[in-house]
């Protein structure tokens, strides 16, 4: 199997302080990178180790995230109230 080289590449991530405790953190271009962690630093270290291996299970994703890159251009992160 073709493994998906994704060291040195930038990902969005939305980190969020939970009310229990700790803080979850998602991918915006893998919506399947999902984790958490008990501290800040640690939640950053779960994300980066959940979208690596998630785009080693499933290289044909980085072709798609890719794709967004060079349509979407530079990202901004804002928020919304709807």
């Amino acid at each position: 199997m073709k493994r998906a080289v994704v060291k040195g590449r930038k990902f969005t991530v939305v980190l969020r302080k939970e009310d229990v405790r700790g803080y979850s953190v998602r991918c915006v271009e893998v919506p399947a990178a999902i984790s958490q962690g008990e501290t800040r630093a640690e939640a950053l270290a779960n994300i980066k180790e959940a979208i690596g291996l998630y785009l080693e299970s499933f290289p044909e994703e980085l072709k798609l995230v890719e794709e967004l890159d060079r349509v979407a251009g530079k990202k901004e992160v804002v928020e919304v109230t709807v």
